[in-house]
């Protein structure tokens, strides 16, 4: 990529990103500048459908305080009962709002004449004022009131003394289950309970009221009562039931202390399935403590919508303006660059790779491409003549490097003849150190066995076969020593390649040894999982064998000569194509000097009386030649450890 593709690829980066970031600003204000507007929008109808729906509900209430009172007074004016119905039928008929208006006195509480009335209309079976005046269609009826034992329309405000607005309960009317709204007004005087005056409201012209209210043309609105039951709801089999039998948790909200405080809340609503901001509107009526809750409920995506379509409007700007930003930059970065890229093409044209001559630049512009090509020209010169001085010094330097050669090769070559020539000597010393003993002792039994068999000698057929026992024993060290000298030059030949599986192999030849040897007191621990792999078992079991022979018979050797207890440990590791087996002891080690040349054939410290001092050369010939690996050998006062690496 040429330098102006890289500036144009980095300055449209940056201007991406600038309006990337100018997006995300701007549309985050946005959405909080359309957020706030639309909830101010909807907390403000929302409150002013809360008063509407208050003051529907303080108008029932009114109503029946104005009942009580008129009531009270014509009581007090001894007027007939009768004209009481006809002032609770026109105040049916006049008051749309209102589904019934009713009343109910204490027995004899009104004109102490309950006989006269008995079962007489608007009285029940005690003669008591007992009417409910209520609309049936296009015609108003009366009924009696029914449950007023148990009923909280009549219990509460016998009982409080105090005007009340009923939650909302289901009524039979006219023979069916209508969900009634009332509220009451006790009659009461000098701390008298004289009975009750109450308007019925129509749910009708709530839910229309509530169902009106939408915010940013979606969303629903919800009324619910005091004790949790809904009053209005888009979904009208939840009218008359309970928030909590729903899923909804709003109790703790609804009966919140603070009556003028606008509660909005992020949920997901299960009607709407979307996230959705739930605005939370308390209505208290006068004189009552019975708040209702007006919940307005507005998709969140609603809100954020106009926001949107402006975060879109802006990146798409941003992009052509981009885009025409990124054209004109061109057209000037190519106008500048011209001469660099003049100088560059020089450069690739004119620059001789073998004889690394820099060229020189022809552009005499007085900007600061001019000073830069001056620059460079100078910087030329200076180098291509560096440069001559630096092949020359080269050539020196090659024919001394060729002489110093020569000489290290020399004095190298010394060095190894004279370390073969001693290695060479430890050999033929030990060699001869372990034919001389068996080879003297066996010129020495033939000369005793000739001088038995002389007739002048009185032998006996005992003394010639301790003779011949003597020489037997002897030429057979003679042979051992030989065929351990044949394992010196042990090759891959002597055996085929086979599979295998390494660590059953290791288990048998420590067993083989510890039988062996009877080392009932040594242990030996072999760590590692199973692995077949495919080389030479025989090989790798007699190196194995020398090691651990090594350790029993030297590794564990007490002052006294005898074998102590000791522990040998092997671990077997691998990977996909190397096998790696550690074999260590914790016998008494060797000092440096015996370990600098432990694979060194005769190398042992009892030569002549507890070995040859060829099995670990013999090891070494076996990893190094056979299984075409490596060893290493480490060693201190607390044992003695050999890694032997070598092809899976």
């Amino acid at each position: 990529m040429g330098i102006q593709s890289k500036i144009l690829s980095v300055v449209g980066a940056m201007i991406f990103i600038v309006i990337l970031l100018t997006t995300i600003l701007i549309s985050q204000r946005a959405q909080t500048l359309s957020k706030d507007s639309s909830l101010q929008i909807a907390e403000r109808t929302a409150q002013r459908y809360g008063l509407e729906v208050q003051q529907l509900l303080e108008g029932a209430l009114e109503d029946a305080r104005l009942l009580e009172a008129t009531f009270w007074q014509l009581r007090n004016a001894n007027v007939d009962r009768r004209l009481l119905d006809n002032i609770l039928l026109e105040n049916t008929r006049m008051n749309k709002n209102i589904l019934g208006s009713w009343m109910m006195w204490e027995p004899n509480a009104y004109d102490s004449k309950d006989n006269e009335y008995i079962n007489t209309e608007g009285h029940d079976n005690t003669g008591r004022v007992n009417s409910f005046w209520h609309w049936s269609g296009d015609d108003i009826v009366l009924e009696n009131n029914i449950d007023w034992q148990t009923s909280g329309w009549y219990q509460n405000p016998k009982k409080y003394l105090k005007e009340t607005l009923e939650d909302p309960y289901f009524y039979n009317v006219s023979g069916k289950e209508e969900l009634l709204i009332s509220s009451v007004s006790p009659i009461v005087h000098n701390n008298q309970f004289y009975g009750v005056v109450g308007v019925d409201l129509k749910l009708e012209k709530i839910q229309e009221l509530v169902e009106s209210l939408k915010v940013v043309d979606t969303g629903y609105s919800t009324l619910i009562a005091n004790n949790g039951a809904y009053v209005a709801h888009p979904e009208k089999d939840r009218i008359g039931k309970y928030i909590k039998d729903f899923g909804n948790n709003l109790s703790s909200i609804i009966n919140v202390e603070n009556s003028n405080a606008v509660i909005i809340e992020t949920t997901f609503d299960d009607i709407l399935q979307t996230l959705v901001y739930r605005l939370l509107v308390k209505i208290d009526i006068s004189n009552v403590n019975s708040p209702w809750t007006l919940i307005v409920t507005i998709p969140v995506h609603k809100v954020l919508e106009p926001a949107i379509k402006i975060r879109n409007e802006i990146f798409i700007t941003g992009l052509i303006s981009g885009l025409i930003m990124l054209l004109l930059l061109t057209l000037l970065i190519r106008n500048l660059l011209a001469p660099i890229l003049e100088m560059t093409h020089i450069l690739k044209t004119k620059f001789d790779s073998k004889l690394s001559i820099f060229p020189q630049f022809n552009i005499s512009s007085q900007d600061e491409i001019g000073e830069l090509a001056a620059s460079f020209n100078q910087m030329s010169l200076e180098v291509n003549q560096s440069r001559q001085q630096l092949e020359t010094l080269n050539i020196e330097l090659s024919i001394f490097n060729d002489q110093l050669e020569q000489r290290v090769l020399r004095k190298t070559k010394k060095l190894l003849e004279s370390e073969k020539m001693a290695s060479l000597g430890r050999l033929v010393t030990g060699v001869s150190h372990e034919l001389n003993t068996p080879v003297g002792v066996c010129v020495t039994a033939i000369s005793f066995l000739q001088e038995q068999l002389t007739p002048q000698s009185n032998s006996t057929a005992e003394d010639i076969q301790e003779g011949l026992a003597l020489l037997s024993e002897n030429i057979n060290k003679v042979s051992s020593l030989i065929n351990s000298l044949k394992l010196l030059s042990i090759s891959s030949s002597a055996e085929e390649k086979t599979q295998f599986f390494c660590r059953e192999l290791i288990n048998t030849t420590a067993s083989h040894v510890r039988s062996q040897f009877d080392a009932s007191n040594v242990e030996i621990i072999i760590e590692g999982e199973e692995i077949e792999i495919n080389s030479f078992p025989t090989a790798l079991s007699q190196l194995l064998n020398h090691i651990i022979s090594n350790a029993i018979i030297h590794g564990f050797k007490s002052e006294n000569g005898l074998s102590k207890e000791g522990i040998v440990s092997i671990t077997l590791q691998y990977t996909d194509d190397q096998i790696s087996i550690l074999c260590s002891d914790n016998g008494i080690g060797m000092n440096q000097e015996m370990k600098g040349r432990i694979f060194e054939a005769f190398s042992t410290l009892q030569l002549g009386t507890a070995g040859k001092g060829l099995g670990m050369n013999i090891v070494y010939n076996i990893v190094t030649r056979t299984l075409n690996g490596t060893i290493e050998c480490e060693s201190n006062n607390e044992g003695t450890q050999y890694l032997i690496r070598f092809p899976r």
